[in-house]
């Protein structure tokens, strides 16, 4: 899908600043008390750091209060951003700043539907989407400290004749408020709670808001917006946006938890062996307990007894590793093998190093220091952030990491809120330092380490929002059901709607009745393999799996390869409903049209029985040409031939991958 004049010039009439005065820009708050919306008296400057960007940066003064305003247009998508930021330069303490919204207008649709989703939840009910007919105003937040739980920072305006995408880059509590209006909806958007006055010097910034407009209906805004995250937001390797993944690790070593038992000679082993066995992994993937947390050598050469959310105390153990991961990482290199590194620097347990010797660092649950429970690790610190950074990029640079992998298992608002002082009037201004510090923080590690990129993750797909993707990409993009083929489904289509880099593990839990146990043992097969492609897989097939396994593993890369190349290039239409049901079929299409290049994969769940009849896009006069994926068998099929829907008798537990192009 590419964007057309009529996109083009929806957005123009919508949202470009077009020369307009700073009393019109959609930016509200209070200072000492004033309603101000707008930015009277503000100096304009025009920028272009490319050819496809423009932007527009509004300044003014307000008593001490420095207000930078910027709104950025790109010139090939219809797309506009909004973002602010406030600086004190006054003496002394500033008035009161209230609640700074970036967006606060109206987008004028007449019968306005908002399409949302409650993200990641931590559970099975995570990566819902549902329709809200907006007849009254509506709010949306996620539940907790994390940008995605509860509430998905992405969003979608369906009116009559156009459909407006917004998106929230916030890494904490977010709010948008959406209210009909005479014209149109009111959205307001925002930090949810942020009513502070300002040191001198400090700096208080906005979420950024995204807004994409398109004519038509959902096909077009959904696959123009996957064209312009893979255009101006998915992270680069070398200059060009990520290509496909193949995650291999060795894990668990005998039976031991995450990576708590790894050592330098078991993950030289597991890749000699993957490479000897004609499975290359693109990364090696080293997850949480590399570090020391409370590890013994027991008498079967195993190291057990770790924990591995004893967080705090960076540095290798290296009674396991002697000399840290460098040997690792030169493997790596060696073949041409990126190293994924597992770090979760803000949680701090307990007794470790950050806890003992720099509690100062540290932001506790409502400000107690006696509480048990995680400290947080305050980012807004300038001297924390400054040996985090610099102690990271000691780790990048002496192991040869490729790629950074941050996690984040707990809920920092109570943290937040214990940092602030309602008493000096500084209300949310902890939130929104530390998230500040959190983006540069990502931004510092990418200019140290040129190739460098980050994967984002927060108990799986809780800290995703627009600003952290413009930095990072959701490799492990939840911990809910990795193999419950059902649940994933629902997950694969909002990400393949908003975010279409993400990450998948070849993982079955179904039984032969067609339920599902967490972690159940069945063998990877190719029904697991279909299911589960990606633009980035893990494939489940271990290093000293059986024969069979790994022959199943090295036929299905290739596929996998091809399908997830079109995966990032075409665009994306579901062809059911995706009702999270083993007696389901969940069935999708995606089509390259630069390369004249598609697939459609039908999985049957477990538990179906029956027939389903889809209806394919295709363009008339056309006869497309179709191969299996696995037996290799052609089809050719007249387009007129789709216009009554295809119906298909899948067995239950079944998947087909259908690759297909124009032939006439």
């Amino acid at each position: 899908m590419k964007p057309e004049k009529r996109d083009m010039a929806l957005m123009n009439r919508l949202y470009a600043f077009n020369g307009r005065s700073g009393e019109n820009i959609p930016l509200s708050f209070t200072y000492g008390g004033e309603k101000i919306s707008g930015l009277p008296c503000a100096e304009l400057e025009i920028t272009r750091p490319d050819s496809n960007l423009t932007v527009y940066t509004l300044t003014a003064c307000l008593r001490g209060l420095k207000v930078t305003y910027e709104q950025r247009e790109y010139r090939d998508y219809p797309v506009v951003e909004f973002f602010a930021k406030f600086t004190y330069e006054g003496d002394g303490i500033s008035e009161i700043l209230g609640y700074p919204r970036a967006f606060d207008g109206i987008i004028p649709m007449n019968n306005a539907v908002l399409e949302w989703s409650n993200g990641d939840t931590c559970t099975e009910e995570g990566y819902e989407i549902t329709e809200t007919t907006l007849t009254e105003s509506f709010t949306l937040s996620p539940w907790d400290g994390t940008s995605c739980k509860g509430a998905w920072p992405y969003m979608r305006l369906i009116g009559d004749d156009m459909c407006v995408n917004i998106a929230v880059g916030w890494t904490g509590k977010w709010e948008t408020v959406f209210a009909p209006e005479e014209g149109g909806v009111r959205l307001s958007a925002g930090q949810k709670l942020f009513n502070s006055r300002l040191m001198p010097g400090e700096t208080a910034v906005t979420p950024r808001i995204t807004l994409m407009a398109a004519a038509g209906g959902r096909e077009r805004v959904r696959n123009l917006w996957r064209r312009w995250y893979i255009d101006h937001i998915l992270p680069r390797e070398n200059g060009k946006p990520l290509p496909p993944k193949l995650c291999l690790h060795n894990m668990n070593i005998g039976g031991t938890d995450e990576f708590t038992g790894i050592t330098t000679e078991n993950q030289l082993l597991g890749i000699d062996e993957y490479i000897r066995r004609g499975l290359k992994p693109d990364l090696w993937w080293i997850d949480a307990g590399w570090y020391p947390c409370g590890q013994e050598l027991a008498e079967d050469g195993v190291w057990r007894g770790g924990s591995w959310p004893q967080t705090g105390t960076w540095k290798a153990d290296e009674r396991r590793m002697p000399g840290g991961m460098g040997d690792i990482g030169r493997k790596c290199e060696e073949n041409d093998i990126g190293l994924l590194v597992w770090f979760e620097p803000e949680r701090v347990h307990p007794g470790t190093w950050l806890d003992v010797e720099h509690p100062e660092w540290l932001l506790y649950a409502d400000g107690n220091r006696e509480d048990g429970g995680s400290r947080l690790l305050n980012l807004g610190n300038p001297e924390a952030w400054k040996w985090l950074t610099d102690h990271v990029n000691g780790f990048i640079k002496d192991y040869r990491i490729s790629v950074y992998r941050q996690d984040f298992n707990f809920d920092p608002w109570n943290k937040w809120t214990g940092g602030d002082s309602e008493e000096q009037e500084r209300v949310g201004i902890t939130e929104n330092l530390h998230i500040q510090g959190y983006m540069n923080y990502f931004d510092a590690l990418v200019l140290a380490n040129p190739g460098l990129w980050i994967d984002s993750c927060a108990s799986g797909g809780r800290r995703n929002d627009l600003e952290t993707m413009r930095r990072a990409v959701p490799l492990h993009y939840t911990d809910v059901g990795y193999g419950n083929h059902p649940v994933k489904q629902k997950q694969y289509r909002l990400l393949n709607e908003w975010i279409p880099y993400y990450r998948s593990h070849t993982w079955s839990w179904d039984n032969d009745e067609g339920t599902y146990e967490p972690r159940a043992g069945r063998p990877v097969d190719e029904f697991t393999y279909l299911h589960s492609i990606a633009p980035s897989i893990t494939s489940m097939v271990t290093y000293d799996a059986p024969e069979e396994e790994m022959e199943l593993a090295l036929n299905m890369e290739p596929i996998w390869r091809r399908m997830a190349r079109i995966m990032l290039a075409g665009d994306y239409t579901p062809l059911t409903p995706c009702r999270k049901l083993p007696e389901d079929v969940y069935a999708e299409q995606f089509w390259d049209e630069d390369h004249n290049e598609g697939f459609v994969r039908i999985i049957a769940n477990p538990r179906f029985s029956g027939s389903v009849t889809l209806y394919p896009v295709y363009e008339e006069g056309e006869v497309y040409g179709l191969q299996n994926a696995v037996t290799r068998k052609l089809r050719m099929i007249p387009a007129d031939k789709l216009a009554d829907g295809i119906t298909l008798s899948p067995e239950p537990r079944s998947a087909q991958v259908w690759f297909y192009n124009k032939i006439k």
